[in-house]
């Protein structure tokens, strides 16, 4: 539901400008910089052997998802909806 969501958000909000691809390139490495802290969530906190709980609500863990969510479906259509554009017209 998320990532349609953000595929809407995509076709309504987009820059077409020449900064375009370096955005999008920042947002990618902004959304994989919250991989890391899904495991650092209160995932099965009773089995944990590695890695400390650091956000222990699980309202951080549905938040993260969806910003995870949101972001694939907004840099997925923008990078479909601007792919072709980049490409010299022969």
């Amino acid at each position: 539901m998320c990532n349609y969501a953000g595929s809407l958000l995509g076709e309504r909000l987009h820059c077409s400008s020449r900064s375009q691809p370096l955005l999008l390139l920042l947002m990618a490495f902004a959304r994989a910089a919250l991989v890391p802290l899904l495991a650092l969530c209160n995932l099965a906190p009773l089995n944990r052997s590695h890695l400390p709980v650091l956000l222990p609500s699980d309202a951080a863990f549905v938040a993260l998802m969806v910003a995870l969510s949101v972001s694939d479906g907004y840099i997925t259509t923008v990078t479909l909806m601007f792919g072709p554009k980049a490409m010299e017209k022969k």
